[in-house]
Parts: C-alpha cells; sequence; structure tokens
C-alpha cells in the first residue's frame, strides 16, 4: 500500500541549546550508518516536503552564528529520502576544533535526486 507524506515548513527562527557541538555534529555525516532493513512501511511512504526559511534567518548559539536562508524538498521514501535545494549563507561566525572561523558567504547546492550529496559553492571562511 503506497502512501504521501506531503506538506510545507515553514522556518522563521532557528537556535541551539548551549550544549550544541558542530563538531560531533559534522562528525555524524563522516561515518557510515549500520544498514537496516526497512520495512514495506518505509520503502512505500513517499516524501514530498518542502522548507522554507525566512528570507534572512539567524542561526544562534554559544558556538556559531549564521545568518542566510534556505529552499529545501524533502523527496524519495522515508527508507532513502532525498534533500534537494538550496541553502545560502550570508556571513556568521563560527567556533569549531577551539578555532573560530568567520563566514563571509557562500551557497551549499543539493541537486542530485538521487542520493543527498552537497555542491559547495565555495563558503568563505577564515580565521577570525
Amino acid at each position: 500500500m503506497d502512501s504521501t507524506l506531503s506538506g510545507r515548513v515553514i522556518l522563521d527562527k532557528l537556535s541551539f541549546t548551549q550544549q550544541f557541538d558542530l563538531s560531533n555534529f559534522v562528525g555524524q555525516f563522516g561515518s557510515e550508518l549500520p544498514s537496516t532493513a526497512a520495512g514495506s512501511f518505509q520503502q512505500n511512504m513517499k516524501l514530498n516536503v518542502s522548507l522554507q526559511s525566512a528570507d534572512q534567518l539567524n542561526l544562534a548559539s554559544s558556538k556559531v552564528t549564521m545568518a542566510g536562508a534556505a529552499s529545501l524538498t524533502l523527496t524519495g521514501t522515508l527508507a532513502n529520502s532525498v534533500v534537494l535545494g538550496r541553502v545560502t549563507l550570508t556571513g556568521g561566525d563560527l567556533f569549531f576544533l577551539g578555532k573560530r572561523y568567520v563566514a563571509e558567504n557562500g551557497t551549499i547546492e543539493f541537486s542530485n535526486p538521487v542520493t543527498t550529496e552537497t555542491g559547495l559553492e565555495p563558503v568563505r571562511f577564515h580565521d577570525g
């Protein structure tokens, strides 16, 4: 039995807890997750969820401040989801592995309809 989860999420504010650690968060994407067999529910649940941010979204925590906007779509199935769209960064600071970096601007593009991959139009960071 096929089903679809669709909708639109409008994001106007995003914040992190004081305990948020960017290096731990990034590390989750660098390692392979163990493969688990998806059930028929996850395989048959189609996704069509869009996420729009405010034109100028500000992210803030003790270690990250970023400004930008996002226009993303979650497609595929629950078992094999894919992110498509773009995140545009217009500035900010981040503390990563004990160093402060300043972001000037950049774009992160998600354009592969088969798997979630980023095409990075260089986000320019420099030591702060």
